[in-house]
């Protein structure tokens, strides 16, 4: 059985849900889950603007820029995938930590704000999640974009790398805010619907 433990756990900043809009990719990348490598460096960029798409987002905290390169550093095609899980997510803090009790407290006078979401954990077979260990090994601390199907979830970190279990498959999970919407959500795992297992 995959490994579902913190280092198979997605680091998302959410970014996706700052856009006014979705943002779409060419049709042929719509059974894939795509990373592309992002800097927040100019001087890179300046160097091969031809390689780099400049990406500027909108949200509640401000305006961000970054660099996103054209091609993507690594794909895990759909003949790859095994299987997405979607379920509701628990109660977690803004910067994607658990809350364990999801009742409020009426007497706690904590400001942190919660949100409540959707939680995909999809599952990569042999001989892909090898490789895709291997690419998050390489690429520690390192910044995505992250597009699975033809949706941009955003900047990504990869913190740790992933492991995969002893058959050489892994399972990784990304988290989505309820603001999404089941809209999104659909479309986003459109090309994947037969693959998918609600929860």
């Amino acid at each position: 059985m995959a490994k579902t433990g913190p280092l198979n756990r997605l680091l998302v900043l959410l970014l996706f849900f700052a856009f006014p809009t979705v943002r779409l990719i060419a049709a042929e990348g719509a059974a894939t889950i795509a990373f592309y490598r992002a800097t927040k460096d100019q001087a890179v960029y300046t160097k091969s603007p031809a390689k780099y798409e400049h990406v500027v987002v909108n949200d509640r905290t401000g305006r961000l820029e970054y660099y996103k390169e054209r091609q993507p550093a690594h794909a895990i095609p759909k003949s790859a995938i095994e299987s997405v899980i979607v379920k509701e997510m628990q109660v977690y803090t803004a910067t994607g930590e658990p809350i364990p009790e999801a009742k409020s407290n009426p007497q706690s006078k904590s400001t942190r704000r919660v949100f409540r979401g959707y939680e995909l954990i999809f599952k990569i077979k042999s001989p892909e999640g090898k490789n895709f260990s291997v690419f998050t090994e390489k690429n520690k601390q390192g910044f995505f974009e992250t597009i699975i199907g033809k949706q941009s979830i955003g900047l990504q970190e990869f913190d740790l790398p992933f492991e995969p279990d002893e058959s050489g498959g892994l399972e990784f999970t990304v988290y989505l805010r309820e603001d999404a919407g089941s809209g999104k959500l659909k479309e986003m795992l459109s090309s994947f619907k037969e693959l998918v297992i609600l929860k």
